[in-house]
């Protein structure tokens, strides 16, 4: 599944937070002073957008309150250690496949242009 903008912006800044241990614990506050201010990502889309990333099975998390505060505990699983080799991985596919489409309608225009000029 591709992630939305919500979606990804959430999970690379959970990344960003557990990827030297593997887990963090980070606050509904925290969140939304780490995501991208363009983006209108409201604190009520928050657990819908943490299900929606657990359910992807990039991380499980639980809640936790400490002094009436939630807080949540997040532990990265296989995939969400894996979030930004796939993401670089990715970028890297994109890039080729637009070098290759260059490349093929450059060869196509050469080979358009040599045709013209045998038969002229």
């Amino acid at each position: 599944m591709v992630l939305n903008k919500k979606e990804k912006n959430l999970m690379e800044y959970i990344y960003k937070c557990a990827q030297e241990k593997g887990e963090c614990l980070i606050t509904p506050i925290d969140i939304l002073n780490n995501i991208s201010f363009d983006l209108d990502f409201r604190e009520e889309e928050i657990e819908p957008t943490m299900k929606a990333l657990q359910a992807e099975e990039y991380f499980a998390y639980d809640h936790v309150y400490k002094n009436d505060e939630l807080i949540y505990a997040i532990v990265l699983k296989e995939k969400g250690v894996r979030y930004e080799r796939d993401k670089k991985t990715k970028r890297k596919k994109i890039i080729q496949s637009l070098i290759l489409a260059a490349v093929t309608a450059l060869v196509g225009v050469l080979v358009r242009v040599i045709v013209l000029s045998i038969a002229n």
